[in-house]
Formats: C-alpha cells, structure tokens, sequence
C-alpha cells in the first residue's frame, strides 16, 4: 500500500520505533495520529511532523483500556475522516525481569501492554475497516526474541512469539483486503 493520502494510527508513536515510523510515513505522505500516554512527547512528534508541511495529531492513548483504543479511533476519524493504517506498537521494554524474584506486577504489565492490547488493537481496527470498507492494514509490533528463546527475559520472549503468532494466524482477512 502506497501510504500517500492514507490515515496511520500509531500507538506508541512518541518515541522508538513508532516515532521513527511516524516521520516516514509522514514524509510518504500519510496523515498521521500518535497514540501514546506521553502527552508531552507526543504534542513534540506532532510539531515536528507539521513542521516538515505533513499532518500530525495527538491523541493520549492508553493501550490497555478498550475505551481507549475505540476513542484513538474515533478521534481519527474525527480529525481525517477515516483510518487506512493501525500500527499496534505500543510496548515496554525487554530488559531486567527476574521472573523468579520479583512478584507478578512485571509480567501481568507486559502481557497486558505488548499482548493483549495488540490483540484487543486489532480487533478494533478489523472491526472498523470493516464498517469503514476498503480494506486497511495492520501492523503488529513483534521481535527477534519471539523468534528464538531469550532466557533473561522469558516472558518477553513468550509475549512476543505470542504477537508472531498471532498476526500471522491472520493471513486470512487478507481476501478481505485487511
């Protein structure tokens, strides 16, 4: 898909890797909504981008909430008229857990964060380009430790083989365009 003209929803868009494709989208052309808790960095990527002669907003997201993820939609559609893109790639970081000295505040957070909101994400955006039509793309944020195991960081790991996993068992709404 030739991003030109289209809507990209990005969560996690202030920073890391969503910010680095939030500034490549836009110089393609796309319309762009960061969706992120960091208000501050976020309102910063927006003037950035519209510094550059692209669009930008801010929406502050919270990917765990579902209310949320269906608001990050609504704004969009409310500030461009439509979404073509959702980029689920909101996260927290894979450094440090010690899986067997700490209790389950770590792994419930990053399980909730870099998994179920990217399941819950997707869902709304299938949902949503079906009501909308025409199809739509979505990307899900994965990494190599999906892939091969990481032993300092297990549940990481296991999160992530979960969002590869996930997103490829969904090859088939690709008749639907999606």
């Amino acid at each position: 898909m030739d991003p030109n003209g289209k809507v990209a929803v990005i969560t996690g868009g202030a920073s890391g890797i969503g910010l680095c494709t939030a500034r490549l989208l836009a110089e393609k052309g796309a319309r762009i909504v960061i969706a992120d808790l960091q208000d501050d960095a976020g309102a910063k990527v927006v003037q950035e981008i519209e510094a550059g002669g692209h669009q930008a907003r801010f929406v502050h997201t919270d990917v765990t909430s579902s209310d949320d993820l269906q608001g990050m939609l609504d704004f969009a559609v409310a500030q461009f008229g439509r979404v073509d893109i959702v980029y689920n790639n909101a996260g927290v970081g894979e450094g440090g857990e010690n899986l067997f000295d700490q209790g389950s505040s770590y792994w419930v957070k990053t399980i909730a964060i870099d998994l179920e909101a990217v399941i819950r994400g997707t869902q709304l955006a299938v949902q949503f380009f079906r009501k909308q039509g025409g199809g739509g793309v979505i990307i899900n944020t994965a990494s190599m430790a999906g892939l091969v195991p990481v032993g300092t960081t297990p549940v990481y790991a296991a999160v992530k083989a979960g969002v590869i996993h996930f997103s490829r068992s969904l090859a088939h709404l690709g008749s639907e365009e999606i």
